[in-house]
């Protein structure tokens, strides 16, 4: 049983919303957050940050990135410090930092 569970949420950018996209009359902001768990077993990553996308899409969401490595440097580790990545889905906002993260599980609903 875990006896020292931690989260660290690690802001990752954001990309912004098209009026037409939000239901409402102006774009809206959207951040774009991972959660970095401390468990007993190590930590576990849940998200990885905004990928690189199409020209077409980043026209569309203007995305603006920060860097997974500086995120979780901000919490005090490494890339390679994290065990186990899991992605809430598969969108370019989530999964973008999977690439750095090679070798290592990574689970994701279906």
């Amino acid at each position: 049983m875990a006896n020292d569970i931690s989260v660290h949420r690690l802001d990752l950018g954001y990309f912004v919303r098209p009026a037409v996209e939000t239901g409402g009359p102006r774009p809206r902001v959207e951040p774009v957050l991972a959660y970095l768990v401390r468990h007993d077993h190590g930590l576990i990553l849940f998200d990885t940050g905004i990928g690189a996308a199409d020209a077409e899409t980043e026209a569309h969401y203007r995305p603006r990135r920060r860097a997974l490595p500086e995120a979780l440097s901000t919490a005090g580790v490494a890339v390679a410090d994290v065990f186990l990545v899991v992605n809430c889905h598969l969108h370019f906002d989530h999964c973008g930092g999977n690439p750095l993260l090679g070798g290592r599980p990574i689970l994701v609903q279906g």
